[in-house]
């Protein structure tokens, strides 16, 4: 994994604006060169620490895809929701790339995550 990208994100509220969560890309060379997207949220209790999220959402966007079970997949957090479209983008762009994964599903083409519908 050489090629990385990575956005830490603000709480969805405007009035408590602090960094919650973080999201990572790459190209996974072990898995058929697939593009993976992994995510992590702290409850607003923690602390924000950029190390810990980061090797959560490394964690999360190296899970083997699996397409049979959705209901193993833990529901995303309206944060998560918020940010992932326009990451997703980005993601896209610059690996050039439509068929993005996270947490080993499949992203549709227009960008939503199969995971996230309800």
């Amino acid at each position: 994994m050489t090629n990385l990208i990575i956005k830490h994100f603000n709480s969805s509220t405007k009035a408590n604006n602090l960094r919650r969560g973080t999201l990572v890309a790459f190209r996974d060379t072990n898995d058929r060169n697939r593009v993976k997207i992994g995510w992590s949220v702290c409850v607003p209790s923690d602390r924000f620490v950029k190390k810990m999220g980061l090797k959560i959402a490394l964690g999360r966007a190296s899970v083997p895809y699996i397409d049979d079970d959705r209901t193993k997949w833990p529901a995303f957090p309206d944060s998560v929701k918020l940010v992932l479209p326009s990451f997703y983008k980005r993601c896209a762009k610059y690996f050039k790339e439509n068929a993005i994964y996270i947490g080993g599903l499949p992203f549709t083409e227009k960008g939503i995550c199969l995971v996230c519908e309800p």
